[in-house]
């Protein structure tokens, strides 16, 4: 539309010119002769009504070209001030617009209100659980001191978290609670816990630690943990052997049992060893304490066998030891010296200063019957019968050398038996001359410079027996006097040797036994007894006491009392 066109749409009544303005009003609007002006608000009712219908013919007219299929006029100034009025209502109802559009489009997508669903990358909620991470299950709870209790949880109302220390019957011995440490574990998040529980209890009592979070709705709890625990004082880390003994003869024939105790030591662990003299190890096997709490540090029994190789009679050690899980150091040990397996036993050699010798034969001749002639070697110095006369003599012996000095004797005469003098001074002579001496079988043996056997001896025990009651010997009795091992306590006594005296007439009488020397045993306890039986064998006196001859240091000449048998 054109300017030409525009023009001629406007009507007569409302064209003016700038030297008619005076007949307008204010605001541009024709004024009609005759007529009353207008309130202001009736100008303004007005003026609001015309706007209205400039804006209908506007509209009318826009919609009538668009129709044409023309165009809508582009960047043509208004005319007049009408012009403004009429664009004016479009741009602002087009903001409005916009804006309720934006308004929409937010609260669709959940911007505004308190109902939007949560993102796909919220966290889930956390299922409730508690943990309890020490002590640790099986522990020895040190309760000199307060517990230190440490766990955690999640999931759990307000976080809150409820310890207690129970005895093995369930019944409460300490109580405390706390709560997870975590920001947000009001609101279920997860975090660590821990409490201090004073717990009074005898030491070695087995309980629990229990931890638990009571559940909000009822008296149910939404989680809980428990750990079984020993309550007591710490044990410091020990091993101790108790077999074998120290100082143990060991038999190594057959496997060796080494067993002891031990505790506070790491995982219960234990290492015995057989060492020898030198502390070369000879065997070895780990092992560990018997108990259930032994990987906790508890307390308990521990066992080993091995196999010993050793040469029989070697000395050494049984040790048992724990190393340190820190710098390996040994943290307990123990060790007992023992002596492996019973030596084989040398041949028992008699010694010439451990029996009493009766002598046999002098010069290759047997002794006068009804004399005694003896010989009793002790640190030096020989003494004993020399057939009438007691004697002595000093002596010297190195190995099976041995050398006699001049003896010296009672001075009595004996007239009976016949050459008793004679077989005496014989005697004395062929001692004089001795240079060695041999002991063989049940004999020992004296003999010159030359190796010639110049006196004959055999082991012996003699004495007297003799009776303090009033009581006589019946006539015809029989007295068997007895050499017998009484070295069990537990088993009858073994005879060695015995002498049978028949009608001995009166007390006191002698008695010689005379035993072999291979019978014999050093390490083994011997006792002289006597019984006596009447001619029908009915016993009538017997020792009541005993007494021990030959070893130990017991001696070989002793006096023997009887009682009469009631």
């Amino acid at each position: 539309m054109d300017t030409e066109e525009q023009e001629s749409t406007i009507p007569p009544a409302q064209e003016s010119s700038p030297g008619k303005a005076a007949e307008s009003g204010e605001d541009g609007v024709p004024a009609v002769p005759g007529a009353a002006l207008p309130t202001p608000d009736e100008a303004t009712g007005e003026s609001q009504a015309l706007a209205g219908g400039d804006q209908e013919e506007d509209t009318a007219d826009l919609a009538q070209v668009t129709a044409d299929g023309g165009e809508p006029p582009e960047n043509n100034p208004p005319a007049d001030a009408s012009s403004e009025r009429k664009w004016g209502p479009w741009i602002i109802g087009g903001v409005i617009l916009a804006a309720i559009v934006l308004v929409v489009l937010l609260f669709a997508n959940g911007t505004f209100g308190g109902s939007q669903e949560a993102t796909p990358t919220a966290v889930a909620a956390v299922q409730p659980y508690i943990q309890i991470t020490q002590p640790t299950q099986g522990a020895m709870v040190d309760t000199s001191q307060a517990v230190l209790v440490i766990g955690m949880g999640g999931g759990l109302f307000e976080g809150n978290v409820v310890v207690q220390a129970r005895d093995a019957a369930g019944n409460v011995l300490a109580e405390q609670p706390t709560t997870i440490e975590a920001p947000d574990a009001g609101t279920g998040g997860e975090g660590l816990w821990d409490v201090l529980l004073s717990i009074n209890v005898q030491p070695g009592t087995p309980g629990q630690i229990v931890a638990f979070s009571p559940s909000p709705v009822d008296d149910t709890n939404m989680a809980e943990a428990m750990v079984e625990v020993t309550f007591g004082e710490p044990v410091q880390p020990y091993i101790q052997i108790d077999q074998p003994t120290e100082g143990s003869l060991l038999d190594i024939a057959s496997p060796v049992t080494v067993s002891g105790t031990g505790g506070a030591l790491f995982e219960g662990n234990v290492v015995v060893q057989a060492q020898d003299a030198a502390g070369n190890v000879l065997a070895e096997l780990p092992t560990t304490i018997q108990s259930p709490t032994a990987g906790t540090g508890g307390e308990g029994p521990w066992e080993v066998q091995f196999s010993i190789p050793v040469e029989p009679g070697s000395s050494g050690q049984i040790l048992a030891f724990s190393f340190s899980p820190q710098d390996g150091s040994v943290m307990a040990s123990a060790q007992v010296n023992v002596t492996y397996g019973q030596p084989e036993e040398p041949e028992v050699r008699a010694s010439l200063e451990d029996h009493l010798w009766l002598l046999v034969s002098l010069g290759g001749q047997p002794v006068i019957p009804g004399t005694q002639i003896t010989a009793d070697f002790n640190t030096g110095q020989v003494a004993g019968i020399s057939g009438c006369n007691n004697y002595t003599a000093p002596y010297e012996m190195n190995d099976a050398n041995l050398t006699m000095g001049e003896a010296a004797t009672t001075r009595m005469a004996c007239a009976e038996p016949q050459g008793v003098m004679e077989q005496e001074t014989q005697y004395l002579s062929l001692l004089g001359s001795v240079a060695s001496y041999r002991i063989e079988g049940r004999q020992m043996t004296l003999l010159d410079a030359g190796g010639q056997a110049v006196l004959v001896y055999e082991a012996a025990v003699t004495g007297l027996v003799n009776s303090q009651a009033a009581t006589p010997l019946p006539a015809g009795a029989i007295a068997t006097v007895t050499l017998a091992d009484v070295s069990r306590a537990d088993a009858p006594a073994v005879t060695i040797a015995e002498q049978v005296i028949s009608n001995p007439e009166a007390f006191p009488f002698p008695f010689t036994v005379i035993y072999n020397l291979e019978d014999i045993d050093p390490r083994f306890t011997y006792a002289i007894g006597v019984r006596i039986t009447d001619s029908t064998g009915v016993l009538v006196f017997i020792n009541t006491f005993s007494y021990p001859v030959i070893t130990r240091d017991n001696p070989s000449t002793v006096e023997v009392l009887v009682e009469p048998v009631q």
